[in-house]
C-alpha cells in the first residue's frame, strides 16, 4: 500500500510519500494539496492519504482500496 502525507512546511502544503523526505508536489492551500494527493492515490490504489495540521495532528484520512473491476454487462 502506498501512503501519502499532506503536511504544512515553510508556509506551503506538501504531499509526501511515507518515509520520503522529498515532496511529490507543493501547494499554497491545504485543499489543493489534498485534492492532488487524492487524485494520485486513487490512480495508485491501494493507497491512503493522511492530512496533518500545523501542529502535526492527523486531522483527516482517505482510503483508496484496490479497484474491483467487473465485466461489462452483455
Amino acid at each position: 500500500m502506498i501512503f501519502f502525507w499532506v503536511v504544512k512546511d515553510s508556509g506551503e502544503w506538501h504531499v509526501r510519500r511515507e518515509q520520503e523526505m522529498k515532496s511529490e508536489a507543493c501547494f499554497g492551500t491545504r485543499g489543493d494539496a489534498v485534492a492532488w494527493a487524492c487524485r494520485v492515490a486513487r490512480r495508485k490504489a491501494p493507497s491512503q492519504v493522511a492530512i496533518r495540521d500545523e501542529s502535526g495532528n492527523v486531522i483527516g484520512r482517505f482510503d483508496f482500496p484496490k479497484h474491483k473491476f467487473s465485466p461489462a454487462p452483455s
